[in-house]
């Protein structure tokens, strides 16, 4: 069984103003729903008062749901996507 989790829009440095952290758009997903990625691959992308940011995976898995699409406003720690956990049998595999 796998455990699904979110991935969730982190605090972003330099980004610190009420207003700034409501006012986020998901600007381009890097990886789509039923795709793989590692710890710390960029996900997606975001557009901050600071510029562009790139979101990492906080751990490896298959992304499940996208739940913020392109051109959504977010705001920090909103959940953007849900991911799955990859069985040991995948990670015994890419070892």
């Amino acid at each position: 069984m796998q455990l699904v989790k979110y991935l969730y829009l982190p605090e972003i440095p330099g980004v610190s103003s009420p207003t700034d952290k409501k006012n986020i758009k998901v600007v381009e997903w890097v990886k789509g729903e039923g795709e793989y990625f590692t710890k710390l691959e960029p996900v997606v992308y975001v557009k901050a008062s600071i510029g562009v940011v790139e979101v990492k995976a906080p751990e490896a898995g298959t992304l499940h749901k996208i739940l913020a699409q392109r051109g959504s406003r977010v705001r920090i720690g909103q959940p953007l996507a849900t991911f799955l956990e990859p069985t040991r049998g995948i990670i015994r595999r890419l070892l």
